[in-house]
């Protein structure tokens, strides 16, 4: 899904129509990027937490596991892994990939944070935003959304 915003506004001032449209493009974008960024930490949180909580429901198993073994003088071998090693290798494989997620996502915010002014009056940015020009004098707000 892409979400395409429309900027206009209206002023007497033409330059400060566009200085305000342009503006509210930046500021868009950058909360858009930090509230995925909040997201992916969230996450990445998330899964540490279970991963700890994993390791340690997994290391008083085993440790079950072995004074039963010994107990009972059972041998206990196994060429297989256990669901809690596989639940726990599958932790890590989400958390890993969350990790890289915000790793790619502070980089654009990064990236359009340090980024000129004149980045926004692109074509590919006009595209996505209808930035007001300096000569215009209507502008408003109007969200659109495609690909749905």
């Amino acid at each position: 899904m892409t979400r395409v915003l429309e900027i206009n506004f209206s002023s007497s001032d033409p330059d400060f129509a566009a200085l305000f449209a342009n503006t509210m493009a930046r500021e868009y974008i950058a909360q858009s990027v930090e509230l995925r960024s909040a997201n992916a930490d969230d996450t990445n949180a998330w899964l540490s937490q279970n991963v700890d909580d994993l390791k340690l429901k997994l290391e008083k198993a085993e440790t079950r596991l072995q004074a039963y073994a010994k107990s009972t003088n059972l041998i206990y071998t196994s060429n297989r892994e256990s669901v809690a090693e596989q639940k726990l290798k599958q932790l890590q494989d989400e958390l890993s990939k969350a990790q890289a997620d915000r790793v790619v996502k502070q980089s654009r915010f990064e990236l359009t944070t340090n980024a000129p002014s004149n980045r926004f009056r692109t074509k590919s940015a006009t595209r996505t935003f209808a930035i007001c020009r300096p000569r215009s004098r209507n502008c408003a707000v109007r969200p659109r959304t495609w690909g749905q």
